[in-house]
């Protein structure tokens, strides 16, 4: 059922094209109100599963005795509440990766549709100065314009595609979905300047492109990698479960 869930929230999420509020998948805690050694246990053995993605046998030692010492001070303890949580980081750390390829992918679009709807709106500007083949083209008020400035977000852009690790402010600027982008007002000296400043436009949007094409790449490795983690952690979590029942049992 679990992964069930995770599959659903994930086709859901890719479709859409949209990037879900930060939320957590799972929102559970053990049904005991653990001691402060008994949560710094737990936060470990979480840790190296995340770490990991799979149990090796110091850990699993660990999480046997943390079920004994539990199950023998309160009979009560959830068993499967407890499991969730250990699993609960890796959970979150899979969203969290999830959400920020999406982010990148919705950035490139966005961009991408910004400088071509500024594209159209030169083309269509420079369309009124050809109807008019008489107009002196000295006159300022014919070939000014108010541009979009695209450098810094273009620079943005291929930064955050190069790295893996983004710091905090890149993070928030993609999970936020703003592109910032400075109008100013422009005097072109002539109609071929202002061509050129289209074609330097549209050669910016075939970089766009490309640069969205290895964005769309990346989500779908991520994707793969994470239907693969998924599998791992159910098995992870079948261990655990089993392994605490085992424990429990033993303990009469």
């Amino acid at each position: 059922m679990r992964k069930l869930l995770i599959i659903m929230l994930i086709c859901g999420f890719v479709s859409s094209g949209l990037v879900l509020p930060k939320q957590k998948i799972y929102k559970m805690k053990t049904t005991t109100q653990l001691n402060i050694k008994f949560k710094l246990r737990l936060t470990e053995i979480s840790k190296s599963i995340r770490n990991n993605k799979k149990l090796d046998p110091v850990t699993l030692n660990k999480w046997k005795q943390l079920v004994k010492d539990l199950y023998s001070s309160d009979p009560s303890t959830d068993i499967n509440s407890l499991v969730q949580s250990v699993l609960k980081e890796s959970y979150d750390e899979m969203q969290d990766d999830l959400a920020l390829y999406a982010s990148k992918v919705k950035y490139f679009n966005k961009l991408k549709k910004q400088i071509r709807e500024q594209i159209n709106e030169l083309r269509d500007h420079r369309s009124q100065l050809q109807s008019k083949p008489g107009l002196k083209i000295r006159r300022k008020t014919v070939l000014r314009f108010r541009i979009k400035n695209f450098s810094n977000a273009i620079k943005f852009s291929k930064r955050v595609l190069k790295i893996q690790k983004l710091s905090k402010p890149d993070r928030s600027i993609l999970l936020s979905g703003r592109i910032h982008v400075n109008s100013e007002m422009v005097d072109f000296k002539n109609k071929t300047e202002f061509d050129e400043y289209i074609g330097d436009l549209e050669e910016d949007l075939a970089a766009m492109g490309e640069e969205a094409d290895l964005a769309n790449i990346d989500l779908q490795n991520a994707l793969q990698k994470l239907q693969q983690v998924i599998q791992q952690l159910s098995n992870v979590s079948k261990v655990l479960n089993d392994t605490a029942l085992a424990a429990i049992r033993k303990l009469g």
